[in-house]
């Protein structure tokens, strides 16, 4: 197994080759490398500019407080190289969390779309926030369309208020209401439903 270094050192001029050569090859084949920390005695600006483009993270002038220089940079390039890492792995987390709540949300959506009641929930204002099949054809429309419309959209004005009023009573309350008898006209005729309402 090898071992990738945490960070690497090279010198700008080596013996066969410079590091802006061997770098720019490494980035045509897109190899894998540690943070680089180019050492040079260029000051030109351009050199600097290609060797960062090409994947140095840090140029360090020679100069004579070099050594000093140097432990300063790679002390804060140690630094940044914790922070990114911990960023990754709380990323990673993020996504494992993001999969896991997209899994248990699908779920829901089929356990509640194989429900033949009407199962639904509504925010303060009346809206519907989630709703199952079954409501969404009594509405004769997709569930995606419904999701945000107030219910003074899909009922008569006085009907939508008796059910908002019935919802404030259960928020404000904390206590749910049970087998409240409500009928419904639909294209097929008037219907009836035993409704629960329960807070959450």
């Amino acid at each position: 197994e090898q071992h990738c270094p945490a960070m690497l050192l090279l010198g700008h001029s080596l013996n066969d080759r410079s590091a802006q050569e061997i770098l720019g090859e490494l980035h045509k084949r897109k190899e894998s490398l540690p943070p680089l920390l180019i050492a040079t005695r260029h000051g030109d600006g351009e050199i600097v500019l290609t060797l960062m483009q090409v994947g140095a993270r840090e140029c360090i002038v020679k100069g004579n407080n070099y050594l000093d220089t140097l432990a300063t940079f790679i002390g804060r390039v140690a630094q940044e190289i914790e922070s990114e890492n911990k960023l990754n792995e709380i990323e990673i987390e993020l996504r494992e969390s993001e999969k896991k709540y997209r899994t248990l949300s699908n779920q829901l959506e089929t356990i509640l779309d194989h429900i033949p009641g009407l199962v639904f929930y509504k925010d303060k204002e009346n809206h519907y926030i989630r709703l199952n099949k079954r409501t969404a054809q009594l509405h004769g429309e997709a569930k995606e369309q419904l999701i945000g419309k107030n219910m003074c959209q899909l009922y008569p004005e006085e009907q939508a208020l008796r059910y908002y009023q019935e919802d404030l009573q259960v928020i404000e309350t904390g206590m749910p209401l049970r087998n409240i008898e409500e009928p419904q006209e639909t294209e097929a005729g008037l219907i009836w439903h035993n409704v629960t309402k329960v807070p959450l």
